[in-house]
């Protein structure tokens, strides 16, 4: 979570399905919280038997949250509320209105005492966002990775690797890896995000030396330039062990760290079981899958009480590698 406090508010921006998560549980169980909220308001203005839409208004609200609902995949929350204060115009004033949030969304509340003690356990966002590139022979992938991780660009040329190739394409491939290059360098200055390099003893030559000293990791190995070696990459122990702050980065990490405590029965799952070991503090970390939040509900508060202790939290959405392994011990386990 991002958060930036002022004298009268907090500004947060949730990075993930754990922070929108607590962005529920803000709204839900702290009865005076107030969201300031901006929208655009289009009244209608009845004519005899037609009714006319008048120009939309930009108006500031704030909003006390009355119902609540968190999406199925856990990336968004739709907020209703009353109305409290309506400005410029006050005539909002008493309505219910609806927003919703995102992640990535900033979200602005009215601090109280409540809100500072939620928000002295919920996890800063520190991990750095990722760019990375895997070279292949002929191919090459270029990836975003945060929150999760989306394909910017990929592509293959037509030569061969053990024929004697068409020198245009070599020159071309090299030409758009140097472009794709200078574009994650540009992101780096804006964002400070990290550039991984992953390419063989060939493809590493496309990187001048003038490029490489941006790059923050080089790992050389047999990598195919698609998907395949974009996961190979992502799951090399130096990207582990030097980006395992990164939130995508992190599931792997703790998919890894799982599998091995599994194996030695550092682990403990069913629902009463961990709630138990989470309420005395003998956990290190809960791992948990969406779908028993949605069945559990009581599972938020559990979370919530993890936070409170220090003890580390991981959400295992369907597309991560953990995500069965947790669901097939019932969507819940405690590590020790």
């Amino acid at each position: 979570m991002i958060k930036n406090y002022k004298e009268e508010v907090v500004e947060l921006i949730p990075k993930n399905e754990l922070d929108l998560l607590l962005i529920y549980h803000i709204t839900t169980s702290l009865a005076n919280i107030i969201i300031l909220a901006t929208i655009y308001w289009q009244e209608k203005q009845e004519s005899g038997r037609k009714s006319v839409r008048l120009s939309r208004r930009k108006m500031h609200v704030e909003l006390q949250p009355y119902n609540v609902l968190l999406s199925g995949d856990m990336r968004s929350v739709r907020i209703t509320g009353y109305v409290k204060a309506s400005y410029p115009e006050k005539f909002l004033k008493g309505r219910k209105i609806g927003i919703t949030v995102n992640v990535g969304d900033k979200v602005i509340f009215k601090r109280i005492p409540e809100l500072d003690k939620v928000l002295s356990f919920v996890p800063e966002d520190r991990g750095k966002s990722l760019i990375i590139f895997v070279l292949g022979m002929d191919s090459y992938t270029v990836a975003k990775v945060d929150n999760d991780l989306s394909i910017v660009n990929q592509r293959r040329y037509q030569y061969s690797k053990h024929v004697p190739s068409n020198q245009d394409e070599k020159d071309k491939f090299k030409e758009d890896v140097q472009k794709d290059l200078l574009w994650a360098i540009e992101e780096k200055k804006k964002s400070g995000c990290a550039i991984i390099v992953g390419a063989n003893i060939i493809s590493k030559k496309y990187l001048s030396s003038r490029l490489a000293k941006w790059i923050d990791l080089i790992i050389e190995g047999d990598f195919e330039g698609d998907s395949t070696g974009l996961i190979q990459l992502i799951r090399h122990s130096k990207v582990r062990e030097m980006f395992g702050d990164n939130y995508y980065i992190n599931k792997l990490v703790v998919y890894a760290e799982a599998m091995a405590k599994l194996e030695r029965g550092e682990v403990l799952y069913g629902f009463d079981e961990v709630k138990a070991a989470i309420n005395y503090g003998t956990a290190k970390r809960l791992i948990v899958v969406p779908d028993l939040i949605f069945d559990k509900p009581e599972l938020i508060d559990l979370i919530v009480t993890a936070l409170k202790k220090r003890i580390d939290v991981s959400i295992m959405g369907k597309s991560d590698y953990g995500y069965y392994m947790v669901k097939r011990y019932g969507g819940i386990v405690a590590l020790f």
